[in-house]
């Protein structure tokens, strides 16, 4: 199974919303999105398993027939500021 997510980089503006997209090859994926500070320390945000799950300020939508989740984050803040990724 191959995960990819997009884009590789993302910018957004304090209060404004950004978004980013996991796909997988897995048959009925499920996702687990992360946030890694620069630290190095790692936080689990949320799982992509059915078609919406919301935490807070963050959603993740996934789609199981194209196989890939979304996760927006919604009124960005600076403490936001990390690498996310999903498994």
């Amino acid at each position: 199974m191959a995960v990819q997510i997009s884009p590789q980089v993302v910018t957004g503006n304090e209060n404004g919303n950004v978004s980013m997209e996991c796909n997988t090859t897995g048959y009925s994926p499920t996702f687990q999105w992360y946030k890694q500070y620069g630290n190095g320390s790692i936080r689990f945000l949320v799982l992509g398993k059915s078609e919406v799950n919301v935490k807070d300020r963050i959603r993740a939508s996934t789609n199981t027939k194209e196989k890939n989740c979304t996760l927006t984050i919604k009124n960005v803040r600076l403490t936001d500021t990390a690498t996310y990724f999903c498994a």
